[in-house]
């Protein structure tokens, strides 16, 4: 039953990255980078071993699911979220949809922080920071 529900959270995290994409797509479209490139655009536009890869982390990350540290949890979560999220603009629009500019930082979307955010959490979980 828990992981059927923390399934269901990491669904609707996904579905929230994926509105907040369409969203900026239809109201702001002249803002979106299209991003065929892996992690901070590197590693090349190789999209079947993006999608192996991606696959791969996210199985791992609902592997996490089975932790009992509740941060252990969220954070695999959000990075399986970002994960599918930005997998399922690859998917129908060939790369993610990018939409965040801060000055010269590389432009990312909402699902490119959910990642961040868990591996710092994950990290410090780890490193006994937290």
């Amino acid at each position: 039953m828990r992981n059927k529900i923390l399934l269901l959270l990491s669904a609707e995290i996904v579905l929230a990255a994926a509105l907040q994409t369409y969203l900026y797509y239809f109201v702001s479209p002249e803002t979106l980078v299209l991003n065929d490139k892996f992690v901070f655009g590197f590693f090349g536009t190789n999209n079947a071993a993006i999608l192996v890869l991606s696959l791969g982390l996210a199985f791992f990350f609902t592997l996490q699911f089975r932790l009992k540290n509740w941060l252990m949890i969220i954070s695999a979560i959000l990075i399986n979220a970002g994960i599918l999220s930005n997998l399922f603009d690859r998917l129908f629009r060939a790369g993610a949809a990018d939409y965040i500019s801060i000055g010269r930082w590389p432009t990312f979307n909402l699902a490119d922080v959910f990642i961040v955010v868990g591996v710092v959490v994950m990290a410090s979980v780890k490193t006994n920071k937290i």
